[in-house]
């Protein structure tokens, strides 16, 4: 993530009123927020393209068989699935 990103994950919080304000800034995607899906899908589709040549068989089902972050797919052989 870059640096300017973060700042919008970013929020203060104070235990008590005498307390100093502490700044805290999340490392990770929040469900529920407008970008979750995308980066979910992108990521995965960023695996698929990282792994292609380890996983051959893997990738265009990673690409053409994903709803946002669920895969369905099948084989007529056990050992491709």
């Amino acid at each position: 993530c870059r640096s300017i990103n973060k700042i919008f994950s970013e929020f203060l919080w104070r235990p008590s009123p005498e307390e100093d304000i502490v700044s805290y800034r999340l490392k990770t995607v929040t469900y529920g927020t407008k970008p979750a899906p995308y980066l979910a899908t992108r990521c995965l589709l960023q695996l698929a393209h990282e792994g292609k040549n380890k996983y051959p068989l893997a990738t265009p089902v990673i690409e053409n068989s994903t709803y946002m972050d669920d895969i369905l797919s099948g084989a007529d052989d056990i050992h491709y699935c």
